[in-house]
């Protein structure tokens, strides 16, 4: 049975794998001028609630961030589905957002954000960009409850 990819189509597949990792840590790193190596200064962000370009999606990302005090954005199952030249492709993957920020209380209020994302990313000159990008909204989990580390976790309940 012949390789499905290409070696051309599997260094382009670890490149946007590449890409949304940096995404992920710029967001959780607070590094937003990495942001202008994921997407084009043009690029079309719909979250649902808010639209915008590159600079939009940087200010909102840096404002959730500044009222949060946990982040932790990971990704993964990608779907790509390139165009016939391999110069864009569209991907969905999944997305889960766990985070914190103080409730009124001044108590730590945990939550989960789950989803996805649907993207058109291009290759230029200077590697893949997310051209466009939607959300597509799963659910939110809250009320958990932040655990001082693992030690904690593994202790046996009080009774």
């Amino acid at each position: 049975m012949p390789f499905p990819f290409s070696p051309e189509e599997v260094a382009n597949r670890l490149a946007i794998e590449d890409l949304y990792a940096r995404y992920v840590f710029a967001c959780d790193d607070q590094q937003y001028d990495v942001l202008d190596q994921v997407f084009l200064p043009d690029a079309v962000v719909d979250w649902g609630h808010a639209k915008g370009d590159r600079e939009f999606v940087k200010n909102l990302i840096k404002h959730n961030n500044e009222i949060s005090s946990h982040l932790f954005h990971f990704c993964g199952n990608f779907r790509i589905d390139f165009a016939p030249d391999l110069q864009s492709a569209r991907v969905k993957f999944k997305m889960l957002f766990p985070m914190g920020r103080q409730g009124a209380g001044g108590e730590t209020e945990m939550f989960q954000v789950h989803g996805s994302y649907s993207d058109l990313v291009v290759k230029t000159a200077e590697g893949w960009r997310v051209k466009e990008r939607t959300w597509n909204h799963g659910w939110v989990v809250g009320g958990l409850q932040l655990i001082d580390g693992e030690q904690a976790l593994m202790q046996k309940p009080q009774e």
